[in-house]
């Protein structure tokens, strides 16, 4: 999907500029136990301002991204327990999630 880099963002963006970009996953094997797939991405979420301090990758990074009706990969049983808890995973993304399974 496009975004648009903002001038002096990035070394050498020297104006505003639309470029591509996709989304970052974490991927997993559908074996990991619920539990750590749950905790990996609480801490994400806790801790999702000092994240945001690391890298400038990671400047644009939102909770509210970490769910995207955009996604290529089905979502692990354990990070959706954990966005249902958070109130973000609704009929939408299961409607997306059922549709990437059948894949």
């Amino acid at each position: 999907y496009m975004m648009r880099l903002k001038k002096g963002s990035f070394l050498g963006v020297m104006e505003d500029v639309p470029v591509q970009t996709n989304d970052e996953y974490v991927v997993v094997p559908q074996q990991l136990p619920e539990e750590i797939a749950y905790t990996t991405l609480k801490v994400l979420w806790d801790n999702s301002d000092e994240l945001r301090k690391v890298t400038a990758r990671m400047r644009d990074w939102t909770r509210e991204r970490m769910v995207s009706g955009q996604a290529a990969v089905p979502y692990h049983p354990g990070a959706i327990k954990f966005y249902r808890e958070k109130g973000v995973w609704g009929g939408e993304m299961e409607k997306l999630q059922q549709q990437l399974l059948k894949r």
